[in-house]
């Protein structure tokens, strides 16, 4: 991606980017909330050893999925051209949107099988998939671009990957399913069709509502300040894909462990250290970035992307919620059938964010958008901590996240004020810049005794089960707790 923009230019970027923003917000109406589902309801009929149930609830959400899909398709193929001339004013945006729309039945593919592995709790399957789809993607569009075809390599290099990487999901899938005994299912297939949509409906609508605010925010963008401010834009949002490394494998491991209680001590062990745990690795890496945003734009791109700088700064304030649970209230809620509340949670901050920046971002720009983003989140992030408290009685443990976002604002300010007085080569810059705010962090957080012997203890054993990611953690934390010892 970093290849594709920087050869783009940010104009070409910028069409590409509005191209990429239709389909994504079309695909959002098919998302109907089925990976949660199939994960929850394999989880417990594997539980309660039905594997005639998890057969059907396998069916049925395949077949959801691949319906929906397909009926959008066809509906963007139609409609391309009309979106292209009459909103963009782009003739050239019609046939980039007929390619891309394969995607949305590649991405129910993949989504659906993420959602079958997790459930079987085979995430070697899900980051396999993962890792398939994000290194094809990384190779296929830059050499597309590089070879010649511009525009239409980038388009070919975000719907080939996802196919392939569907297809392989499909694969997976097959695979869990036929190692099921055949035993006879307690519900037929409508029941479980039935089952899937009440439990996913609220799940859908707050999806949707959280999809389309971002993916708004860059069609207002393009519509109102032009190709330019959407590339500089879209540039920022690919970081989030790089934190959601750290945050994803929290989210996926948590979500069956907690699907399998209700007992509310076993939950808040969970969900304390699954806070402490992404907290812990998501503020050395957030802070970081704002701290060297100017460097990081200026070696990674070109000089076009001169508003990219700022945008990402301010947009990294969004990723400090996971401090106060941002990447556990939603899994607990779910995982214990409160999908009513999730809907409310991301509801907030669609309200907040959209319906004003129709009318701000014509005025005051891109600058005043992110800012009514980032108010958005915080007024859902501390509604939801608010819920978490009301419904279950306990929440994240408030000292050890006031001590880590203290580390990280102190090695952020003086990052940065470092860096901004020094003038060398942006490389040389971001990798001294990158090594003093992390060990700055880090000797921050352990000389103020953040992790206690018991943190430990615990965390080590959260962090065996999280997958692709177990080992370097474990070495990670074996590593800091030897050094606390020592202090």
């Amino acid at each position: 991606m970093l290849l594709v923009a920087r050869n783009l230019g940010s104009t070409s970027w910028g069409l590409l980017s509005i191209a990429n923003s239709i389909v994504t917000l079309v695909q959002l109406f098919q998302d109907i909330g089925i990976r949660d589902a199939l994960v929850i309801f394999i989880s417990q009929n594997r539980g309660e050893n039905k594997p005639g149930n998890v057969r059907v609830f396998m069916k049925a959400g395949l077949l959801i999925s691949l319906t929906t899909a397909i009926i959008l398709t066809l509906v963007l193929v139609v409609l391309s051209d009309y979106i292209a001339i009459n909103w963009y004013n782009e003739p050239d945006l019609g046939f980039l949107v007929r390619i891309l729309s394969l995607a949305i039945i590649g991405r129910a593919l993949l989504f659906g099988s993420y959602g079958v592995t997790v459930g079987f709790e085979r995430m070697e399957l899900r980051g396999s998939l993962r890792i398939v789809y994000s290194f094809m993607k990384s190779i296929v569009s830059p050499f597309l671009v590089l070879f010649g075809l511009g525009t239409l390599g980038g388009v070919l290099g975000e719907v080939g990957p996802i196919l392939i990487a569907g297809g392989l999901g499909l694969y997976f899938t097959i695979l869990l399913y036929k190692n099921l005994s055949d035993e006879e299912p307690e519900i037929s297939l409508r029941s479980a069709i039935k089952t899937i949509f009440s439990f996913s409906l609220p799940l859908y609508l707050a999806n949707l509502l959280t999809s389309t605010r971002m993916q708004l925010l860059t069609f207002l963008m393009g519509l109102y300040l032009g190709d330019e401010i959407t590339g500089n834009w879209t540039i920022v949002l690919w970081f989030s894909s790089l934190l959601s490394f750290i945050n994803l494998p929290v989210r996926t491991t948590i979500y069956p462990l907690f699907s399998k209680t209700t007992d509310i001590s076993e939950l808040e062990y969970v969900y304390k250290n699954s806070i402490k745990f992404a907290t812990l690795l998501t503020y050395p890496l957030a802070f970081t970035i704002m701290a060297l945003s100017n460097q990081i734009i200026e070696a990674l791109f070109t000089s076009d992307y001169v508003y990219a700088a700022l945008f990402l700064r301010l947009y990294m304030i969004t990723f400090l919620f996971s401090g106060i649970g941002g990447s556990s209230n939603v899994p607990l809620l779910n995982s214990q059938m409160k999908t009513k509340e999730t809907f409310r949670i991301k509801l907030i901050p669609f309200l907040i964010t959209i319906p004003s920046c129709i009318v701000v971002i014509p005025r005051y720009g891109a600058v005043a958008a992110i800012i009514l983003l980032i108010l958005g989140m915080t007024v859902s992030k501390f509604y939801a901590v608010s819920r978490v408290w009301n419904i279950f009685g306990f929440r994240f443990h408030l000292p050890s996240t006031i001590k880590m976002m203290l580390a990280g604002l102190t090695s952020s300010g003086f990052t940065y004020y470092l860096f901004s007085r020094i003038s060398v080569n942006p490389w040389i810059e971001l990798m001294a810049g990158g090594c003093v705010s992390v060990l700055l962090y880090l000797t921050l957080i352990l000389l103020m005794k953040t992790l206690t012997p018991a943190d430990y203890i615990r965390l080590n054993k959260l962090g065996k089960e999280l997958g692709p990611v177990s080992k370097p953690f474990l070495i990670f934390l074996t590593l800091i707790e030897k050094i606390n010892s020592h202090l």
